[in-house]
């Protein structure tokens, strides 16, 4: 009982700083006591509202710090939990944790629709791949590929050949993209995501895959006629 009590003291003494001092930098701290004293569901609910706060204000770290309290002690809905582990996900990668993000997205896409499964595990590929764990991140990425029908050139000289057939394709036709009435199928756009997230994360060790992927991209974006994915 004296514990909790500590607790309880310590976290309004925390907050009450905090109101004074104009920001909340032991927000992580006040949660800790606030579960100390038994509030489990202020506590998750303090520390989901500043990781959503933190995150605008660029601190990243700290947001994945909250974001992580706050989903180890969320009792609400599946939905709003896979916000937060999105979220989290998304500061764990732009602080420079691509392993951690990577994680966070996996565990994001359990259970979610089929869809938002290939996004996100595209995003952990993409994250492996900047991290430097190639082999983990190519294995998830030719899954995402799989899934969006595109083939997968697995030896250099496959890979060139379809190198080369893409740059024809691209010096005969042009870099106008397609008139279109709608919106591309989903399906087209995740495949050209997945192979611009493969382009960029193998570039480093393999130029030719990498070439290649980013050419099918171009190519693929260009028939969909997706302005977003060009720039235009």
């Amino acid at each position: 009982e004296r514990r909790v009590r500590l607790h309880r003291a310590i976290a309004a003494a925390l907050g009450a700083r905090a109101r004074v001092d104009g920001e909340d930098t032991e927000l992580l701290w006040r949660c800790l006591h606030l579960r100390g004293a038994g509030e489990l569901a202020s506590a998750a609910r303090l520390a989901s509202e500043g990781g959503w706060r933190a995150g605008r204000a660029l601190a990243f770290a700290q947001a994945a710090d909250l974001f992580g309290f706050a989903i180890a002690h969320h009792e609400g809905e599946r939905a709003e939990r896979r916000r937060m582990e999105v979220a989290r996900a998304e500061a764990l990668a732009n602080a420079g944790r691509g392993r951690d993000a990577a994680e966070q997205y996996l565990r994001a896409a359990e259970g979610s629709r089929v869809e938002e499964e290939h996004e996100l595990s595209r995003l952990a590929a993409e994250q492996l791949l900047r991290a430097g764990y190639f082999a983990e991140g190519t294995r998830i990425l030719e899954q995402v590929l799989r899934s969006a029908d595109v083939g997968i050139r697995r030896t250099p000289l496959r890979a060139i050949a379809s190198l080369v057939a893409n740059r024809r394709w691209l010096a005969r036709r042009g870099l106008v993209p397609s008139p279109t009435t709608g919106r591309a199928p989903a399906a087209s756009l995740r495949a050209i995501d997945a192979l611009a997230s493969g382009a960029m994360g193998l570039s480093v060790v393999d130029s030719i895959r990498s070439a290649d992927m980013m050419s099918e991209a171009l190519r693929r974006a260009l028939e969909a006629g997706d302005r977003t994915r060009l720039g235009a």
